[in-house]
């Protein structure tokens, strides 16, 4: 395990082994899938597409909603093998996030875990346009983020700016609750 897994572990919350209620809210999952590029730990992202029910054309993790009695570790490993072909097997997790409510009626809960270097996504072009790999680094700098108001959001949102889109909502939350857990962005 490299130096970078060793703080994540230590930062991160144990993954959530049921789900936590939240009435009125649909359960759902995501992977925050770390690769290492170029001596670099990035975070791969996707841009959805625009022929997506929900979310459509926005940058997200891939995740998606709890099918059956499925945990949250188990919906965030077979969503991401849907959209990317991740081998489940090939995901060292690492840890959670704590789970966030969003404004489309989904509770998500946050798994994080590392994927290996030689790992090529091949992209399920019915729910996936495109993939970003933004370096950690770069997305721990805030003179990179903009702070915008949503509508029906009480306050300013965080966006960073990607080559396949705008990083916002609550991805661009988990990104910082990422960030603040492991002291990236100090």
């Amino acid at each position: 395990m490299n130096r970078t897994d060793e703080i994540l572990r230590r930062a991160l919350d144990p993954v959530p082994e049921i789900w936590t209620p939240k009435p009125g809210f649909r359960q759902a999952a995501v992977l925050v899938p770390i690769q290492r590029r170029d001596a670099a730990d990035t975070i791969l992202l996707i841009r959805r597409t625009d022929s997506m029910p929900s979310h459509a054309g926005q940058i997200a993790f891939p995740g998606g909603s709890r099918e059956g009695d499925e945990s949250p570790l188990e919906c965030a490993l077979r969503e991401s093998h849907e959209e990317l072909g991740l081998d489940p097997a090939d995901v060292v997790v690492l840890g959670g996030l704590p789970s966030r409510v969003s404004n489309a009626g989904f509770h998500v809960h946050v798994i994080v875990g590392r994927i290996g270097t030689d790992f090529v996504p091949i992209p399920d072009t019915r729910e996936v346009a495109s993939i970003a790999h933004p370096e950690i680094e770069h997305l721990a700098d805030r003179a990179r983020w903009d702070w915008r108001d949503v509508p029906r959001v009480s306050r300013p949102m965080p966006h960073y700016e990607l080559e396949t889109g705008t990083l916002w909502g609550l991805t661009a939350r988990f990104v910082f609750d990422l960030l603040e857990r492991t002291h990236w962005s100090e």
